[in-house]
C-alpha cells in the first residue's frame, strides 16, 4: 500500500514572498521576546509569591514579616581550621572578616561577640537610665538606704573597681539592671566566646553572623551581599595564608541565592535531556532532520516567548515559573506531531495543517479554558503560572499552524514528511471493538473511582510540599541557628500599629504575661523592642514620678545617716535626677547607627514598602524554648490586646493555602462546565462529546488515585498537574474519537493519527517522567501526576476511539484559510 507520494507541489512565487513576510515577523517576535527575557527578566525565588493573598490584617501582617523580616537578611557563618593548634587564628579570622564586612557596601552590621556599647552608646543609656526601666524607681529613705547598704557591700567585691565609680552617681544601681535586663533579651549573649569571639559550643567552629542590606527577595542585593562576602573571605584567607581555614555558610539569603541557582540550573539540564530525548523520538518516528528541526520549533518559541510575556506582566520571574515551563515541552510538541503526521501522499503541509486545525484548535482552546481558571485567582504565583502556561500554548499552536506550514515551502525544507510505520499502524487502526460493552466500562470506573477518591483521599496544605528548597539547606540553618542561640522563628508575637510607640506601649502590656510564661515553664526567654526601649508614654510616667531635688537631698539625709559617706557623696545623683526630668523621650531614631541598631531593627519595622500592604509598622516578639504554643495563645487572648496575634508561622500558611485550594477547586469546575458547553456548542455531536468527558474524567480521576497511593496526600500541585492531565486528555480523545472508528475516515488517516498521538504519549511521557525523578519536589511532583495521567488519558481515549460509530465526525473547514 502507497501511503505517500514523493513529490509536492511547487509554492507560487507571489504566495513564496508572502511565505518570507510571515517568518521575518516571527523572527522579529523572536528577537523582542529574547531582549525582554535577556535585559528585563529579573529572577525572584522568594517563596511567598507562592502563597495567597492575604485577606485579613493578620495574614497582611505575617507575610510582611516572612518577606522582610530580619531573618530574611542574615548570613550565618562558621570558620573551621583542620590541624590548627588552637582557636587564636580562627577567632583572628573571625576579626579580619567582621571588620571587612562592617566596610560593605550590601551589610548594615556584622557581629562576632558579645559586643561591649561604646562610651557614646553607654553615656546615652546612663542619661536616661531612670525613664528606661520596666518600673518607677524608689526613692524613698529606707529604699534609699537599703540600696546604699548594697552598694558599700560591692566595695569589698572583685568588681569593687568597676563599681566604684558608679556608686555616688548611681547608687540605685539602675544603669546595670537596664544593661542586665538588656543583656538577658539579646539571645546572642548567650553564645560561648573565646579570645573575644564567638565559638561554637564544642570549640572547633569560630561563629559570626552579617545583616545584609538587601532581604532575601531582593535577588540583586543578595546576589551583592554574596560577591562582596566572597571578597572578604578572600582577603582574609591571603592575610592568613599559613593556615587553611573552611567556611560554611546558612541563612535565608544563601538559600534564596542557591534555590534559585540550583532550580534554573535543573530545569536547564531537564530541558536539554528532555530535548535530547524527544529528539531522538522524532528521529525514530519520522526518519528524517527536516522533521525533527520542524517538530522541535514550535515548542522552543513556546518556551521563550511564555517567560518573555511573563517578565512582561510581572516585574519579577520566579524560579518556579521557569521551571513548570519544562513541562510545555512535553505538550507543545504535540501540536506539530498532528501536523507532521496527518500529511497525506502529494499534499503540502499547509493543507494538512487546514485540514486538521478544526480539531487541534479545540483541544488548544480548551487547554486554554483550563489554566484561564488560574488567572482569575489571587494566589499571585499560581496567576504566573496560569500566564506562563497560556502563552506557551498559544504559541506553540499558533507556530503549528501558520509557521510551520511557511517553513515547509523554503528551498531545503520542500520534502514530503514520512511517518515511520503507517503500514504497521493501518492495520492496528483497523481494529474495532463492541460499542456497548466499553461504553458501561468507562462510566463505571468514573464512579467507582470518584466515590472511592472522595471517600479516602487527604490533602496537604504544607507549604514544605510547594518548596523548591533542598533538605540539607534547611537542615543546615537549623543546625546554625541552635549553635547561635537564636530563637525560633515558627511561633512569635507580631503586633501591629499605625507607630512604633503604640507597638512598645503594647509590648509592655505582655510584660507580666511573659514573665508569668518564663515562671510557669512555658517559655525559656524572649526578646522584643521594649525590653530596652520603653514607650515615650512610659518614659513620660517614669520622668513624672522623679522627686524634686529638695525632697531627694532630704530623703538621701535620712537614708546616709551612720553610714561613712560624706553629706556631698552623692551630689552627682542629685543632679541626674534632676536632669532625667528635663529629657525628652528616648526614641528609636535616637540609637541609629549604634550598636543596639541592627537588634531593634529586627524587632520592629515598617511595612507598605510593597503594593497591596497596609501601612504601619510591626513589632515582633521571639521566644527561645516554648513549651505550649496553644497555653500561651489563651494566654494572650485573655489580655484581648488590639492587632496582637501568636502566629505559628507554618499553620498560618497552612490555613491560608486550605483556603486558597479551595477556592481553586470551584474556580476549576468553573472552567470544567465551560469546557463541557465549548465541545457540545463547537463539536455538536453529543455522543462523540460524552466519550470524550468519560475519557479525560477517567484520567483524571485515575492519576489522582495512583498519586494518592504513592505519596500518601494530595496537594496544590498535584490539582496543577491534573490541569495538565485534562488538557493532554482532551487532545488525545479528540483526535482518537475523530478518526479510529468512524467509516467517513480513510485507513490512512486513522493510522496517521494513531501515528501521531503514540508519538505524542511517549514525547510527553519521557519528558514528565525526567520530571518525576527530578530532586526538586516541585517538578517531582507534577512529574509524578502527569507521566502516569497521560498513560491512563491515551488508554482511555483510546477505548473512547474504538467505541464510536459510524457518527460522521469530519469537522467543517472553518476559518482555515490559506496563506
Amino acid at each position: 500500500m502507497k501511503l505517500q507520494s514523493k513529490t509536492q507541489p511547487q509554492p507560487q512565487p507571489q504566495r513564496q514572498a508572502r511565505y518570507y513576510w510571515v517568518i521575518l515577523l516571527w523572527l522579529l517576535l523572536l528577537l523582542l521576546a529574547v531582549l525582554q527575557v535577556s535585559l528585563r527578566s529579573q529572577w525572584q525565588t522568594d517563596l511567598t509569591a507562592f502563597l495567597p493573598q492575604p485577606d485579613s490584617l493578620k495574614q497582611q501582617v505575617l507575610l510582611a514579616e516572612v518577606r522582610r523580616g530580619n531573618a530574611s537578611r542574615v548570613w550565618m557563618i562558621s570558620l573551621t581550621a583542620e590541624g590548627a593548634e588552637n582557636s587564636t587564628e580562627l577567632a583572628q579570622a573571625s576579626q579580619i572578616l567582621v571588620e571587612s564586612l562592617m566596610s560593605a557596601d550590601a551589610f548594615t552590621d556584622a557581629r562576632n561577640s558579645n559586643q561591649q556599647m561604646d562610651s557614646e552608646v553607654s553615656a546615652l543609656l546612663f542619661r536616661y537610665r531612670y525613664l528606661l526601666q520596666a518600673q518607677a524607681v524608689d526613692f524613698s529613705a529606707a529604699q534609699l538606704r537599703q540600696q546604699i547598704n548594697e552598694r558599700l557591700l560591692d566595695l569589698s567585691m572583685p568588681i569593687a573597681a568597676f563599681k566604684e565609680g558608679l556608686i555616688s552617681s548611681d547608687p540605685t544601681d539602675s544603669f546595670l539592671q537596664l544593661l542586665g535586663r538588656l543583656e538577658a533579651g539579646m539571645p546572642l549573649s548567650r553564645i560561648k566566646q573565646q579570645h573575644g569571639v564567638w565559638f561554637s559550643d564544642d570549640g572547633r567552629s569560630a561563629l559570626l553572623f552579617a545583616r545584609a542590606r538587601s532581604n532575601a527577595m531582593d535577588a540583586e542585593g543578595q546576589a551583592l551581599a554574596y560577591q562582596q562576602l566572597q571578597l572578604a573571605l578572600a582577603d582574609m584567607q591571603r592575610q592568613l595564608a599559613t593556615v587553611e581555614i573552611q567556611v560554611g555558610l546558612a541563612g535565608a539569603p544563601l538559600i534564596a541565592l542557591q534555590t534559585s541557582e540550583h532550580t534554573r540550573a535543573a530545569s536547564i539540564r531537564l530541558s536539554m535531556l528532555a530535548g535530547v530525548l524527544m529528539l531522538l523520538l522524532l528521529l525514530l518516528a519520522y526518519r528524517s532532520f527536516t522533521a525533527v528541526l520542524l517538530a522541535a520549533l514550535p515548542p522552543i518559541l513556546a518556551v521563550v516567548f511564555a517567560t518573555a510575556i511573563s517578565s512582561l506582566v510581572f516585574p519579577l520571574m520566579h524560579v518556579l515559573t521557569l521551571a513548570f515551563g519544562v513541562t510545555l515541552l512535553g505538550v507543545a510538541l504535540d501540536y506539530p506531531v498532528h501536523i507532521l503526521s496527518q500529511q497525506r501522499g502529494g499534499e503540502r503541509l499547509q493543507e494538512a495543517a487546514m485540514r486538521i486545525w478544526p480539531t487541534l484548535r479545540i483541544g488548544v482552546l480548551t487547554s486554554i479554558f483550563a489554566f484561564a481558571a488560574l488567572i482569575w485567582t489571587d494566589f499571585e504565583g499560581i496567576v504566573r503560572l496560569g500566564v506562563f502556561s497560556i502563552a506557551g500554548l498559544a504559541t506553540a499552536a499558533l507556530a503549528s499552524r501558520y509557521l510551520l506550514p511557511v517553513i515547509a515551502e523554503l528551498p531545503g525544507f520542500r520534502q514530503p514528511i514520512k511517518a515511520a510505520g503507517l503500514g504497521k499502524l493501518a492495520n492496528i487502526s483497523a481494529f474495532r471493538v463492541t460499542p456497548l460493552p466499553l461504553t458501561f466500562i468507562i462510566p463505571i470506573f468514573i464512579i467507582i473511582a470518584a466515590v472511592g477518591l472522595y471517600s479516602v483521599v487527604t490533602w496537604s496544605d504544607d507549604i514544605a510540599e510547594l518548596s523548591p528548597v533542598p533538605v540539607s539547606l534547611i537542615q543546615q540553618e537549623q543546625s546554625f541557628r541552635a549553635q547561635l542561640h537564636l530563637p525560633e522563628s515558627a511561633t512569635q508575637i507580631l503586633v501591629y500599629a499605625n507607630s512604633i510607640d503604640e507597638i512598645l506601649q503594647r509590648e509592655q502590656l505582655l510584660l507580666p504575661l511573659l514573665e508569668q510564661a518564663k515562671n510557669d515553664g512555658l517559655i525559656q526567654a524572649w526578646e522584643m523592642a521594649a525590653s530596652l526601649l520603653p514607650s515615650s508614654h512610659h518614659q513620660l510616667s517614669l520622668q513624672a514620678l522623679l522627686p524634686e531635688t529638695t525632697i531627694l537631698q532630704q530623703q538621701l539625709e535620712l537614708a546616709q545617716q551612720g553610714l561613712p559617706f560624706v553629706d556631698s557623696a552623692f551630689a552627682d545623683f542629685v543632679d541626674d535626677v534632676e536632669a532625667s526630668k528635663q529629657l525628652l523621650p528616648l526614641q528609636l531614631e535616637m540609637l541609629a547607627d549604634t550598636v543596639l541598631a541592627g537588634w531593634l531593627d529586627s524587632l520592629v519595622f515598617e511595612i507598605n514598602k510593597e503594593p497591596g500592604e497596609v501601612k504601619g509598622f510591626v513589632g515582633i516578639v521571639r521566644f527561645t524554648g516554648l513549651v505550649d504554643a496553644d497555653e500561651l495563645q489563651q494566654r494572650l487572648d485573655a489580655l484581648s490586646l488590639p492587632q496582637t496575634w501568636l502566629l505559628q508561622t507554618r499553620a498560618e500558611i497552612s490555613q491560608s493555602l486550605q483556603q486558597f485550594r479551595l477556592k481553586l477547586s470551584q474556580l476549576l469546575l468553573i472552567a470544567a462546565v465551560v469546557i463541557v458547553l465549548a465541545l457540545f456548542l463547537l463539536l455538536r455531536q453529543p455522543a462523540r462529546v460524552l466519550r470524550i468527558l468519560m475519557a479525560v474524567s477517567a484520567a483524571v480521576i485515575g492519576a489522582a488515585w495512583i498519586s494518592w497511593l504513592m505519596s500518601g496526600s494530595l496537594n496544590l500541585l498535584h490539582l496543577l498537574a491534573l490541569i495538565l492531565v485534562a488538557g493532554i486528555g482532551i487532545d488525545y480523545a479528540l483526535f482518537f474519537t475523530r478518526v479510529l472508528g468512524s467509516e467517513a475516515v480513510d485507513k490512512y488517516e486513522r493510522a496517521a493519527t494513531l501515528h501521531a498521538l503514540l508519538v505524542c504519549l511517549f514525547s510527553s511521557t519521557s519528558v514528565f517522567f525526567l520530571l518525576a525523578i527530578s530532586e526538586i519536589k516541585v517538578l517531582a511532583s507534577i512529574g509524578m501526576v502527569v507521566s502516569v495521567g497521560v498513560v491512563l488519558a491515551f488508554v482511555f481515549s483510546l477505548l473512547a476511539g474504538l467505541t464510536m460509530n459510524s457518527v460522521g465526525s469530519e469537522e467543517k473547514h472553518i476559518y482555515n484559510k490559506a496563506l
